[in-house]
This record gives C-alpha cells, structure tokens and sequence, in this order.
C-alpha cells in the first residue's frame, strides 16, 4: 500500500480541526456507546447483539469479510439505518429516540436530523453534489444545517480546502477532479459542520491504487489532530498504523476487539486467524 502523505500540513502547516474550532481531547468520556444492537432486513439478520464503546479521540477501525454487518453497524451509528432492537448513544444522545412523559418514543424527522448533526459521514462513493463546486459541497452543511451566511461559511471552506491540497481546485466541479480529489472534498464538507465522531465507510474502496494514500493521509491527520472516529476499511497496514482499537465482524457478530499489534501479531479467535491469513 502506498504511505499515506500528511497531505493537510504539507498544504500549508496547521490542524484540520482548528479550521473548524479546535481539537478535542483524548478523555476517558465514552462518546459511542452500541448495546445489543441487533438489525434485521425484513427475515433476514444481519447484526446479532452488537457491543461497542468508542471513547472520545479514539479511532477504532473495523474489518472483515464483505457481508459481515461492517458498514450496516456504521449506519446504524448515524440512524441511517434504525436497529431493529438495542441502544445506540452518540455524545450522551440516544440516537433515533426522545424521551416524552419518562417514556422513549421514536424522534421525528427533524429531531433526527439534528442528532444526526453529532456525525460526519464518508461513504465509498463520494456523494458530492455535482451541480455545485468543490468550495459549494464544502460549505452546503454550514448554509443549510448551521444557518451561516455565505460570507460566514466560504473563508471555511476555504481554508478547508486548502489544508487538504486543493485550495485551486475550490471552483472545480466533481467531474474535473480525480477520485482522490473527490474523496478528500467529501472529507472535509463532513468535517465542516463540527460533528463530534467521524464515521468513514470503506473511504478508499472505489479509487485506483496511486489515489489512496492521498486520502488515508488526510484520515491520518484527523487522527492525530484527536478526531473521534470509526472506519470501516480493507487497508490493514492503515489500520495497524491508526486504530487504537481494531474490532473483527463476521456474520454480523463482533468476534474480536484488541489493540493493533495484538490483534495482528496474536489474534485470539480462530476466525480472525483465518481472515488474516489471507489478508496479509
């Protein structure tokens, strides 16, 4: 796998998150709480009794095979996808419900949306607006979900862009730039809106080999700057070098959770052995 660049600080020195209003600490606060979250699609099962803790300025990585609940368990994260049973808690928020006259019953679209506002997501195709520039994609979430003026929200975006290596590209649309380009536009819009844990489904999957490491080093740089985080990835070397925790699927269940030089070099659970064996 190529390195990952430190393609943020090489554009011109500083944090990603000071754009947007600082770094968090690493703190002992759990921020991603899943308990017993099962999901099913109609007979079908695809997540059993899921168990997971994200404190917060941690990043913890997920693999495993395809078809194994990876991506599914981080839409639940968001509420784009609703479990079917379990609890889901994002920054001390029980994502999806409210509680009215002591009891929880499901939030409405709106309250939804506004939780949703606790999380940036990234997903495989990039998901950028192609009717507007790269600088419009960015700044979109400050304009519609913070409110802010377009005098306001495009110094930010700006800025953003230029951390990542593309402040000439901030009146390119989609379809002028390189999968790369497109991935790291679709970065820093969701970093835009200050969301308190960063979910990245798989954010290399669709781009040619040369294109990767441009991305996994903006990842990279989040990572350091302390950004909450879930990915879910195939790059196992990224993994090893960025996770503080790296949790197996399989089968929609969690099979392993263990630090990265544990879960590479001693892996507990004869699945992972066999997964690894032929990953590495």
């Amino acid at each position: 796998m190529t390195a990952a660049p430190d393609v943020g600080r090489e554009a011109g020195g500083g944090h990603l998150i000071d754009v947007i209003g600082g770094a968090p600490a690493t703190t002992t606060e759990c921020l991603v709480e899943l308990a017993g979250v099962c999901k099913s699609f109609g007979p079908h099962p695809v997540l059993h009794d899921v168990d997971l803790q994200v404190l917060r300025g941690e990043c913890v990585c997920i693999v495993g095979p395809s078809g194994s609940g990876k991506s599914t368990l981080l839409r639940c994260v968001n509420h784009l996808e609703s479990p079917t049973s379990g609890r889901v808690v994002v920054n001390g928020h029980r994502m999806g419900l409210v509680e009215q006259g002591g009891k929880c019953k499901a939030a409405s679209e709106g309250v939804l949306a506004k939780q949703r506002r606790e999380t940036g997501m990234v997903f495989q195709r990039f998901n950028l607006f192609p009717h507007m520039t790269a600088l419009e994609n960015v700044i979109s979430g400050l304009l519609r979900v913070q409110g802010r003026t377009r005098a306001e929200a495009t110094p930010i975006g700006e800025a953003l862009l230029a951390r990542v290596g593309l402040g000439d590209k901030a009146a390119s649309y989609p379809s002028e730039l390189s999968g790369g380009q497109q991935q790291r536009v679709a970065i820093v819009r969701a970093l835009a809106v200050r969301p308190t844990v960063m979910l990245f489904d798989e954010p290399t999957s669709a781009l040619d080999p040369e294109m990767i490491g441009e991305v996994l080093g903006v990842i990279a740089e989040l990572r350091a700057d302390g950004m909450t985080m879930i990915i879910v990835t195939h790059e196992m070397k990224f993994a090893r070098r960025t996770a503080d925790w790296v949790v197996m699927m399989d089968e929609g269940r969690v099979v392993e959770r263990a630090r990265p030089d544990a879960f590479f070099d001693r892996p507990g659970d004869p699945r992972t052995q066999r997964f690894l064996s032929k990953v590495l």
